[in-house]
């Protein structure tokens, strides 16, 4: 079984966000996870880019290190810590989505950035994706469902 399949046969075996597909038909299964509804996470260097394009990069990246007000120094660290350590930010997790707006709102308090920045970057998620490209299944066909469910 290729690994496009194996990520389609885990996804209706276990059910993790419990969309109920032991109880669909295979093509509604199909359309369900066709459905262009899943979040896509913030890739880091998009929102880095985004501070870099907007000229407001270079005093946060410099107060992080030189700041001599603790309070400044300790928001700045941790959005650059942030955007160096991890790839994206999956804001459908919680507690992900309550550090990265807890950072930026940091940064508003400083004075780094202004609403307006926090909104754009944290517009760089809006865009979706369907479960079965979440997962790994890509494009998801009744006949595949129909396979993992009959023959894996």
């Amino acid at each position: 079984m290729d690994a496009r399949l194996a990520a389609l046969k885990t996804e209706i075996d276990t059910d993790p966000l419990a969309r109920g597909y032991a109880a669909m038909t295979d093509e509604q299964v199909a359309a369900n996870m066709n459905a262009i509804d899943r979040p896509i996470p913030i890739p880091a260097i998009d929102a880095k880019r985004y501070l870099q394009l907007q000229g407001k990069w270079g005093a946060i990246s410099d107060d992080s290190r030189n700041s001599v007000v603790e309070a400044t120094r300790r928001a700045c660290l941790t959005l650059v810590d942030a955007l160096a350590d991890f790839a994206e930010f999956d804001m459908i997790d919680a507690s992900v989505s309550a550090a990265v707006n807890g950072a930026l709102d940091a940064l508003v308090s400083t004075g780094h950035i202004l609403a307006t920045d926090k909104t754009a970057i944290l517009a760089l998620g809006d865009d979706r994706q369907s479960r079965g490209v979440e997962v790994g299944a890509g494009v998801v066909r009744v006949g595949d469902v129909n396979w993992v469910r009959t023959y894996a």
